[in-house]
């Protein structure tokens, strides 16, 4: 997922990293950002995933993003 500043296409990777921070405080791990901008966040679930784990980790991530803007 790659974080963008408002009304551009800059990368924004000070907010990418404050979503990771956000996220990984919820209890969603998440990778640091890296890419163009250090502004992608790599999201890798586990191969074997139940649907409730997936919308529990949805909404952290959500939750994480609105937090962190």
């Amino acid at each position: 997922m790659h974080i963008i500043k408002k009304g551009s296409l800059e990368p924004d990777g000070q907010l990418a990293f404050r979503i990771v921070e956000e996220a990984i405080r919820k209890g969603l791990m998440l990778f640091a950002p890296v890419g163009f901008g250090g502004a992608t966040i790599k999201i890798c679930p586990p191969l074997v995933i139940d649907k409730d784990a997936v919308k529990d980790g949805i909404e952290a991530l959500r939750e994480s993003i609105k937090d962190a803007i």
